[in-house]
Order: C-alpha cells, then structure tokens, then sequence
C-alpha cells in the first residue's frame, strides 16, 4: 500500500499540489454556480462551470506534465525525510 519508490513519490507529491491550487478556484467556481442555478438562471451556471473546468485544465496542463515527466527529486526526497 504504502511506497518508498522516490518516483511514485514526486508523481504524487505533483498531483496533491496541482489538486491543492485548483481547490480555492472549484470552491469560487461551486459557489457562482449555485447562485445562479438558484437564480433561475441555467445557462449561465453552465457557462460558468464549463468555463471554470476548461480555465483549469488550460492553466495546470503545462505545470502537470512538467512534473510528471521530469519530476524534482530534492522535493520528493525532502516529502521522504518528513514521512520517515
């Protein structure tokens, strides 16, 4: 279950932080979307929720195959240091 694999680590370690940024932008975005389907207005929490998805795939993408590729050993070993 658990793994001390370093590049299992850094893809992890990748995936957390990329889950972690988005988070503050899913909240803003589940936030307008509520609001406007309570509103009555469908369209546009559609368009908002639609918007937001793509804004975030555009924005990580880059960022996430970077980390995924290459990785960053100094930062998994130090996330190796701590869990140990």
């Amino acid at each position: 279950m658990f793994s001390a694999d370093r590049s299992t680590l850094t893809i992890g370690t990748t995936i957390l932080a990329a889950q972690l940024a988005a988070m503050i932008a899913t909240g803003f975005a589940n936030l307008f979307t509520s609001l406007f389907q309570a509103s009555g207005l469908g369209l546009t929490a559609t368009v908002v929720s639609t918007t937001q998805g793509v804004g975030m795939w555009l924005a990580y993408r880059n960022a996430i195959e970077r980390g995924l590729a290459g990785g960053e050993p100094g930062r998994a070993g130090a996330a190796l240091d701590l869990a140990s």
